[in-house]
């Protein structure tokens, strides 16, 4: 059965908080409403959110390597690997299903409904027990691809790990996270790239990108 949504509050600085409102798209295309789903939820690929979540958790064992940032980002750990458990904490009470809305005003088809989850990514030693990293991610899905996503916008770059310094100056920098959860398999794959972007004027700018750590599953 379908959630109903909340009536929106007329209130514009309460509107972002509030589920079932329709909020324009901000990266363009057709606005959605935000519609909170409960553990038992039936997913438009015909699973229940509550176990998809369980089967997302972990702890998935594997290698984390750190990178060379080569010219662009000064990475401390630099070809050193670690041997890690990532461990996936859900956070089911925050699912929520973005519902796209046809703009008769604009041309073309709506996004599929995708929905969210907000979770947070552990990387343990396996040696010491100490954790290596921490990544909040929001988990997504459609039903135009048949696994789980996660990603994530990290600024200042020093909140995903310190010592980790740019070669060249930039307006904005953050690292940018991208998790999958293997189709065939279910195992977590991840990687973390440096961002950084100038704005040369209103409408154009330079930016620079490097990969500074991945995670791979053991075989």
């Amino acid at each position: 059965m379908k959630p109903l949504p909340v009536p929106c509050a007329a209130s514009a600085v309460l509107l972002l908080a509030l589920v079932g409102c329709k909020i324009r798209n901000p990266v363009g295309g057709c606005p959605y409403e935000e519609v909170e789903v409960s553990p038992q939820f039936v997913t438009p690929w015909d699973t229940i959110l509550e176990e998809d979540m369980e089967a997302l958790t972990g702890p998935f064992p594997g290698t984390l390597s750190w990178l060379d940032g080569d010219d662009v980002i000064t990475v401390p750990k630099a070809s050193q690997t670690v041997e890690v458990e990532a461990n996936v904490e859900i956070e089911l009470a925050s699912a929520r299903m973005h519902e796209y809305i046809k703009d008769p005003e604009r041309p073309g088809p709506c996004e599929p409904d995708r929905l969210h989850v907000d979770a947070v990514v552990s990387f343990v030693r396996l040696d010491d027990g100490g954790v290596e990293l921490v990544v909040p991610v929001t988990v997504f899905r459609d039903d135009t691809f048949g696994q789980y996503y996660g990603e994530a916008e990290i600024t200042p770059i020093e909140d995903f790990a310190p010592g980790l310094v740019p070669m060249e100056e930039h307006d904005v920098e953050a690292i940018f996270a991208w998790m999958r959860w293997a189709y065939d398999t279910g195992n977590l794959h991840a990687d973390f790239e440096y961002r950084g972007q100038t704005n040369d004027s209103p409408t154009t700018g330079h930016g620079s990108f490097r990969a500074v750590a991945e995670f791979t599953p053991a075989e």
